[in-house]
This record gives structure tokens, C-alpha cells and sequence, in this order.
């Protein structure tokens, strides 16, 4: 959210409180049951919008349009670096008893076959036990989120539990 927020609008229920304010989401994205519930509440008093992709999330963020929104610290970090280096946005945690997301891919039935979707399953099967997922979680993010995504995927992860 903002940093310019008052500190009373910055948790969920000060948030929540405010008529002015407006979240945004990707409909159809799933972040937990706690917080779930808080974008069901912000739904009933029409003051969720959601965007069909995340770069347009990040940008109704940036224009203004939205206050807050859920992100992930490698989405975040890709779409705010400089606002983040300046200070313009504070990330805050709603949720931390909230360990983790399960996340899937999505395959459009119009679009992938039966059979296509099996095969995406085998690959994704294929890459995990290979090591090669773990390979480009650690290319691409910062090792303690590399280290999560991998334990959580495998308790005998590869590169975190080598402790490299």
C-alpha cells in the first residue's frame, strides 16, 4: 500500500474501515482463507476491483485507483523496485499466521486436451525430481524464497537442504 496511508488505515480492520479506500485483485486468485475473507468482505461493500492480469493490478496501484493489494515478493519486487527503493510503498504482512498458498497451473480446457494437461503434469513431476525447478528458483529469486518454494514442493529439497 501507499506509505502516504495513515497508520490506523495500514492493518485489514482500519483498511476495512475506511469507505475511501479500495483493494484490487486478479479475479479468480486465491491467497489463503484469512485473507480470502478479507477481500470477501471489501466485495460486499463494492470496494474490491479486479483486474485481469497482474501488470494491470500494478498499475491501478500506481495510478491511484487501488490502495492495497496482495502480491508475492518476487511480483512485488519486479513491478515496484523503484517506488520500493524511494520509500512510495510499505509491504505489510494481514496474515501471518498464514504459512503459505498452495498454487497450481491452470490449463483452459478449450485450449489444452486431456492428454496435454497429463503430459504438463509429467513435465512438471519431471522437473521437480530432476532438481531442475529448484535450479531456476534459485536463478530468479532470493534464496529464502527459493528455499521455501523448494521445501515446500520437497522436504528433501535439493539446494536448501545441502545448504547451499
Amino acid at each position: 500500500m501507499p506509505a502516504s496511508l495513515p497508520r490506523e488505515q495500514k492493518d485489514a480492520a482500519g483498511f476495512i474501515a475506511d469507505t475511501n479506500l479500495y483493494f484490487g485483485a486478479v479475479r479468480g486468485f486465491k491467497h489463503g482463507e484469512p485473507l480470502d475473507k478479507i477481500l470477501t468482505v471489501l466485495a460486499e461493500t463494492q470496494r474490491m476491483l479486479y483486474y485481469p492480469d497482474v501488470p494491470t493490478l500494478f498499475y491501478a496501484l500506481k495510478r491511484g485507483r487501488i490502495q492495497a493489494m496482495f502480491s508475492q515478493p518476487p511480483i512485488y519486487r519486479y513491478f515496484l523496485a523503484d517506488e520500493l527503493d524511494q520509500g512510495l510503498y510499505q509491504l505489510l504482512d494481514w496474515a501471518p499466521e498464514l504459512t503459505g498458498t498452495a498454487h497450481h497451473l491452470v490449463l483452459q480446457r478449450q485450449t489444452f486436451s486431456a492428454n496435454q494437461a497429463e503430459a504438463w503434469q509429467q513435465l512438471i513431476q519431471q522437473l521437480m525430481q530432476q532438481g531442475e525447478l529448484s535450479k531456476i528458483y534459485h536463478a530468479y529469486l532470493a534464496r529464502e524464497e527459493a528455499c521455501q518454494l523448494e521445501l515446500a514442493a520437497s522436504p528433501k529439497a535439493a539446494l536448501c537442504a545441502k545448504g547451499q
